[in-house]
């Protein structure tokens, strides 16, 4: 654990105090990283501000929204299929409709190392829908039924979930976000109020 603490220092340029690396080792537990200490370095590296995860996305659509731009859809690809995690990126296949593009040539299997099947054409279709519309109409949705909301400050929300099936979801990964919000405010960058707990 103290390799761990030294990365963490490092990557984040603070030192924790003792009381903060233990808290940091409770909200991310080894048993669930089946004692992988890189998947976990990563998880926790994740939801720090600074890193491209939820919290930072959360973050910036925040700033975006309090310069008056109204039009911020959030989402979070979360498609695992046989994968322990999704990684950066592995929307862009599903969102071409090229489910087989990380795969091996000519083969079906998807990114996330499922079969290409109906489940992941239908959710590639949507995918692919929504990144048109907003390019077209500059709304996801395009000109049909909203059933992808704008984020909005007030609901701190909604965030699409893409995956099978879709679902929105409000406080996106809030315990942690919060958690590290609060170890470093006084550390580094001024960083946004709270984000408020999942409903």
């Amino acid at each position: 654990d103290e390799d761990l603490r030294t990365i963490l220092n490092h990557f984040l340029n603070v030192t924790l105090t003792d009381e903060e690396f233990i808290s940091t080792l409770d909200h991310y537990p080894s048993a669930e990283f089946e004692g992988n200490n890189t998947a976990r370095l990563s998880a926790i590296l994740v939801d720090t501000p600074g890193w491209i995860g939820s919290c930072e996305t959360q973050l910036s659509a925040q700033d975006i929204l309090v310069h008056n731009h109204k039009d911020v859809w959030v989402y979070h690809f979360a498609r695992l299929g046989e994968m322990r995690r999704v990684g950066h990126f592995s929307e862009v296949a599903y969102v071409f409709n090229n489910c087989a593009a990380c795969g091996t040539a000519n083969s079906s299997d998807c990114c996330q190392g499922t079969y290409n099947s109906t489940s992941d054409m239908i959710l590639s279709y949507h995918m692919g829908r929504f990144w048109t519309n907003l390019g077209r109409y500059g709304n996801p949705n395009g000109f049909f039924r909203s059933v992808w909301p704008r984020y909005t400050r007030l609901q701190q929300g909604p965030i699409m979930e893409l995956n099978v099936p879709m679902k929105l979801r409000l406080g996106y990964r809030t315990r942690f976000c919060n958690f590290w919000n609060k170890i470093l405010e006084n550390r580094t960058r001024v960083i946004q109020k709270k984000i408020p707990s999942e409903k």
